[in-house]
């Protein structure tokens, strides 16, 4: 079976995350997961893609309040610029659901 998606950009500090140990293992575990192929290829029922949209939509709310705090305590700038990207990373996810949840009704909060 194909994954629907292919893992993060190279280069990035969520790719160097996704290769460490046996993460590269468990990502593609998930990737495989029928609600994961389902979004990927339209099938996923709507309902289910609506709870997953408000859900993940508040995960990641307080996801980047957290890198935000671990930013606050962190002093060198690589570890700041890899927490700036990620940080980045979950704003344009953010502003992804937003899109998903105004073509198909769904309330997204944080």
């Amino acid at each position: 079976a194909e994954t629907c998606m292919r893992g993060p950009v190279p280069g990035t500090a969520a790719h160097r995350l996704w290769n460490l140990g046996e993460s590269q293992s468990l990502a593609k575990q998930a990737l495989m997961h029928p609600f994961v192929i389902g979004i990927g290829n339209g099938s996923a029922p709507i309902a289910s893609f609506r709870n997953y949209i408000a859900q993940d939509y508040f995960f990641l709310g307080a996801f980047i309040k957290a890198y935000a705090l671990v930013l606050s305590k962190v002093d060198d700038n690589s570890s700041k610029r890899t927490l700036h990207e990620l940080i980045g990373a979950v704003i344009e996810e953010l502003e992804m659901h937003e899109a998903y949840a105004a073509g198909v009704t769904i309330a997204v909060s944080t």
